[in-house]
C-alpha cells in the first residue's frame, strides 16, 4: 500500500491553505476557514473534473476537520493516479503544528 504525507501551507496573500504531498510537487486542494462561522471550505485540485465543487464542512465544536482532509487527499491522490487502492496518509509533523492539531 502506498504512503502519501500530506504538508499544508499557509498563503498569507490569499489567507488560504494549500496542502501538498510528494514533497510539495502535487497539489491535493486549497482549503480557508469561514469568517462568520465554523464552516471550512475545500477547494480539490483533480485535474479530470472540469467544474471543481466547492465543498463546504462544519469544524466539530471549532476544531478543524482533520479527518476529513485526511480521506479528501487519499481520494484525490486516488482519482489523479489511478492506483489500486487508497493509499495511506498522514500529515506532516509542521502541518499538525499549523492547523492545531496534536
Amino acid at each position: 500500500m502506498e504512503k502519501i504525507k500530506i504538508k499544508v501551507e499557509f498563503n498569507n496573500y490569499s489567507s488560504r491553505y494549500h496542502a501538498y504531498t510528494n514533497q510539495g510537487k502535487f497539489h491535493i486542494c486549497s482549503f480557508w476557514k469561514s469568517g462568520v462561522s465554523d464552516l471550512w471550505y475545500f477547494w480539490p485540485a483533480i485535474d479530470s473534473i472540469k467544474t471543481p465543487t466547492k465543498i463546504f464542512i462544519e469544524g466539530l465544536d471549532g476544531a478543524f476537520p482533520v479527518d476529513y482532509l485526511i480521506s479528501l487527499s487519499k481520494s484525490v491522490w486516488f482519482l489523479s493516479f489511478g492506483t489500486g487502492e487508497l493509499p495511506e496518509a498522514e500529515l506532516t509533523r509542521e502541518s499538525k503544528r499549523l492547523l492545531g492539531i496534536r
